[in-house]
């Protein structure tokens, strides 16, 4: 417990998770923004008894259990509407499917609300349930999830749980014991990008725009899967690409402190089952008509394995075992951007109108990396 933020005030040492604030018996912690727009537990010392809850239940110090065989499949959505609507290849919309064929289920994942905040929320139907689809970049609200969590869980409801790897450990060690009728879902995850960037990056587009923006599809299939570049669409209708706050999270400018020190990168063996795009995909598999999206899918433990061979309405590949399908995907912390400090340092301080080209300014790859791309283009 020696490297927990709460004794460190280190903030590499914290993703965010929450689950510090939620054990204290006496709500004495709260989660509060910082300058870069990340939360961090803050202790009210008049109520705190020294119970030292808040430091056992620590994400950072989940336990690994002996590493488990962990099985990969290639996995692609038989429906084109749903699979267009995915963000890789729609096995969590088949996950969405068969938890709500049950009944007395529910859903948590990452939305958008009335106001183009990322926040975790609760669905109790597949209809609710599919905002939860499709790629966020944007670390999402996850205050007060796991206690919801927790009453569904006591109330004998079937609970899948999505996020982030380090917001499943959280949540297992919050209720210090895995549930029958739990089932979680973690994301390939790149790092958790600042809401607070993502908040005055729509504030520049609306006023250099003229117009709100009404939404931001990180991962829209109008121009393919491989497409990275999101599309955002305002209230007068018009639609257009915009990469600005796309590029800054790629590159690591806007990530979470404790990204770059990530303790959940491998064995992705904290959630029942993880998903990700199977970037590589043709070089790794005889796999090739693949242009419409392909999940990379682990089963981490016999229950998600369980759940993944009874899904519907996907084709689903088995794949070879002993291959690492992560080498063209994330697989390592990331490291953060040399001009990160020097980015947020400017933040507070740059107009709203002024964001984006902030951001460019200081997301720019070295003169040298931009040559090697350019070059590998031109071969």
């Amino acid at each position: 417990m020696e490297n927990v933020y709460l004794k460190t005030k280190n903030k590499i040492e914290c993703n965010g998770c929450t689950a510090c604030a939620y054990i204290c018996p006496k709500q004495c912690i709260a989660m509060k923004e910082d300058n870069e727009g990340f939360i961090y537990p803050v202790i009210d010392e008049t109520k705190c008894v020294h119970c030292s809850k808040c430091l056992t239940v620590c994400s950072n110090t989940y336990k690994r259990e002996e590493k488990r065989k962990i099985i990969p499949f290639a996995i692609i959505n038989n429906d084109k509407q749903i699979l267009s609507k995915s963000t890789s290849g729609g096995t969590f919309y088949a996950l969405l499917a068969d938890l709500f064929s049950k009944s007395n289920s529910v859903c948590y994942g990452a939305a958008y609300d009335a106001n183009l905040e990322v926040k975790h929320m609760r669905a109790e139907t597949l209809e609710d349930a599919m905002k939860f689809m499709g790629s966020k970049y944007v670390r999402s609200n996850i205050c007060g999830i796991y206690e919801q969590v927790k009453k569904d869980l006591l109330e004998g409801k079937n609970v899948l749980f999505t996020g982030t790897p380090c917001m499943t450990a959280g949540l297992y060690t919050y209720l210090k014991r895995d549930a029958d009728n739990l089932l979680t879902c973690n994301i390939i995850c790149h790092s958790n990008p600042s809401p607070k960037v993502f908040s005055k990056y729509i504030k520049c587009l609306e006023l250099t725009k003229g117009s709100k923006v009404k939404s931001v599809t990180f991962r829209a299939k109008e121009t393919g899967w491989r497409n990275a570049t999101p599309v955002i669409e305002l209230e007068t209708g018009a639609k257009f690409e915009e990469d600005t706050f796309a590029k800054a999270f790629s590159r690591t400018l806007i990530s979470r402190p404790s990204c770059s020190d990530c303790k959940f990168i491998e064995p992705y063996n904290f959630a029942d089952i993880t998903i990700g795009d199977f970037w590589g995909v043709e070089k790794l598999t005889a796999l090739k008509d693949v242009e419409d999206g392909i999940s990379l899918v682990y089963a981490n433990t016999k229950k998600g394995l369980d759940e993944l061979n009874k899904l519907k309405g996907v084709t689903k590949h088995n794949l070879d075992e002993n291959l690492n399908y992560l080498m063209y995907n994330h697989h390592t912390p990331v490291k953060a951007h040399r001009n990160r400090e020097k980015f947020f340092n400017k933040l507070d301080k740059t107009k709203d109108k002024d964001i984006i080209k902030l951001i460019n300014n200081m997301s720019k790859e070295r003169l040298f990396r931009r040559i090697l791309k350019r070059l590998k283009i031109l071969k």
